[in-house]
């Protein structure tokens, strides 16, 4: 089981088009890539808002990488700013049993 961040940094402003394009256009690519298991963005309220994204996997990662491409260079049109992305090995996954999609409430 694999792994990838991607992290990057963007105007609070500009949070709701990161959204709209993740909604939008890769989770529904995502969806239909073998092995895609789950992700998870998190969004940390500081001087540099920071966003983390991070997909699971069930084996390679290879069939992403094109659609993982597309969004990297997405969000830097968005916010100005290259993406970095990490691989790991997942050394644990644990979901709860009632385990839904869950997005944050809009403020």
């Amino acid at each position: 089981m694999k792994a990838r961040t991607l992290t990057f940094y963007v105007e609070p402003e500009l949070v709701p088009a990161v959204l709209e394009a993740l909604d939008e256009e890769i989770l529904p690519k995502y969806r239909k890539i073998p092995g895609f298991l789950a992700l998870v963005l998190l969004h940390a309220d500081h001087s540099r808002r920071e966003i983390v994204g991070i997909s699971v996997w069930d084996g390679s990662l290879a069939e992403s990488n094109r659609v993982m491409a597309g969004f990297r260079q997405q969000l830097s049109s968005i916010g100005g700013t290259a993406p970095t992305t990490e691989t790991y090995d997942v050394l644990r996954f644990v979901m709860s049993s009632q385990a839904e999609e869950v997005s944050a409430p809009k403020s």
